[in-house]
């Protein structure tokens, strides 16, 4: 389902908007968003859209609309992979220059990493709970189980 551009409220500096406007041009920032469009390429040179720094604002103001958009833009990170498989297949087939495709996917991997960390991310996270009560233990004992939980942060590691 696509949601149409909201109708404009005279969306420029020192507009009040209502709920229902401000609602519906989240909605269209968070499909184009999730589309492949930067924050910038929605808002600019469009006399209906609100400008960027009220966008900021809106996502500073709301808690709601920050998570709307944030999660938004991990989607977005999903685009940016599609991109790059565009971009690689492009170049096998000729109609790429292998440097201009290494800087393009390079930018569009940086961004996604930034976006969608945990999928997309130069670093593995790597989150263990582990409790171990030392106080009915020798000293023989202690150094044991620090050796294995220190073997298995170094397993963890290296997977």
């Amino acid at each position: 389902m696509t949601t149409k551009k909201p109708k404009s409220e005279t969306a420029r500096p020192g507009k009040a908007y209502s709920v229902e406007h401000r609602n519906s041009v989240v909605d269209y920032i968070c499909e184009e968003l999730i589309s492949g469009k930067s924050l910038r390429q929605i808002v600019s040179g469009q006399d209906d859209m609100p400008n960027y720094a009220t966008i900021i604002r809106w996502m500073n103001g709301d808690d709601d609309v920050a998570r709307t958009i944030a999660r938004a833009r991990q989607f977005q990170a999903d685009a940016l992979y599609d991109d790059i498989q565009a971009i690689t297949q492009d170049t096998i087939d000729g109609n790429l220059d292998a440097q201009t495709a290494k800087v393009a996917i390079w930018a569009k991997q940086w961004s996604a990493g930034r976006m969608k960390p945990k999928k997309y991310g130069d670093t593995r996270f790597i989150e263990q709970k582990t409790t171990v009560s030392f106080e009915d233990m020798s000293d023989e004992d202690i150094a044991r189980e620090l050796a294995s939980l220190s073997q298995q942060i170094e397993t963890a590691q290296n997977d």
